[in-house]
């Protein structure tokens, strides 16, 4: 009797374990790392894109969505990113730290949404540079291309911001020193004793007059040879053989235009990285579901 109830227990315990085990298997298949509803992937293209989203998910730590379509629902790429990840329970941690890149071939956009501060490594930025990257890859049609460069460029940030090199003052990754380029010039130091001793700066001094005034008179010479000229022997007329007119003029100020356009430099890296929502106007907004986001959106 004590046997078939232990039975039963054990029983049990495998179903319920296999249920956890199926309900987990489940759940992970809802939520593909890849969507491509828009049918812009070969088979071997999305193969080599889920490797490479676990690859980057296991780097930085947060979680990473491909997603492409051909109808938003009428919503904008930037809401359609942010609902897409929400709903759909993507996100790491209490936070739901994740990026999303989508790209949208009904308005022929693209647009990156990040939630969650461990995402703050990826700054306004980057997202700006990476879609000037990514960009003429989408143009012509490399769809694939343009969301592996976007994976490529998210490892290469989280890396370089990581691997900051204190005794250089800059990451590594975006711009190198002596030890990462063999080729470049040292900078000398000027504290460092020369082997040559520096000339005597009065003999320096006096040389310099003695050339300067015998090439001056040299010059003066020639001229004076050349033109035949007595000093004092001519004097120009120039009372009798000028004259002078003058008119008012005046400038009326019609119209006036400026135009300014925002020139990104690697200041703009320095002083944005890591803040979130830095950058030119700030990104940060809600979406529907009252989470905050930031991103955005660039056409091709």
């Amino acid at each position: 009797m004590k046997s078939i109830k232990a039975s039963k227990k054990l029983i049990s315990v495998f179903v319920i374990l296999t249920l956890i085990f199926v309900l987990s298997v489940t759940v992970y298949a809802e939520n593909p790392r890849v969507v491509d509803s828009a049918g812009l992937f070969t088979e071997s293209q999305k193969a080599e894109l889920e490797g490479k989203v676990d690859e980057t998910i296991s780097l930085t730590g947060v979680d990473m969505v491909i997603v492409t379509t051909d109808s938003t629902d009428g919503k904008t790429s930037e809401a359609y990113s942010d609902d897409y990840f929400d709903y759909n329970g993507y996100g790491i941690g209490e936070e739901r730290n994740g990026m999303l890149f989508l790209i949208n071939m009904q308005a022929r956009e693209m647009h990156i949404s990040l939630r969650g501060s461990e995402t703050n490594f990826f700054s306004d930025w980057d997202i700006e540079n990476a879609f000037d990257i990514i960009q003429p890859y989408a143009s012509s049609g490399e769809y694939a291309e343009a969301a592996e460069t976007f994976l490529e460029y998210v490892q290469s940030t989280y890396n370089s911001v990581n691997s900051y090199d204190e005794s250089y003052g800059y990451a590594p990754e975006f711009g190198m020193g002596p030890e990462q380029n063999p080729d470049s010039e040292m900078v000398p130091d000027i504290n460092a004793e020369t082997e040559n001793e520096a000339p005597d700066p009065s003999l320096v001094a006096v040389i310099a007059v003695i050339v300067g005034l015998g090439a001056g008179g040299i010059v003066c010479f020639l001229v004076r040879s050349k033109y035949k000229m007595k000093f004092g022997g001519y004097k120009y007329p120039y009372l009798q053989k000028s004259s002078l007119r003058t008119r008012v003029r005046s400038d009326t100020l019609i119209d006036k235009h400026i135009t300014q356009q925002r020139i990104r430099d690697s200041n703009d890296r320095n002083n944005h990285r890591g803040s979130f929502g830095g950058g030119s106007g700030g990104t940060i907004h809600t979406s529907s579901s009252g989470a905050s986001h930031r991103g955005s959106t660039r056409g091709f």
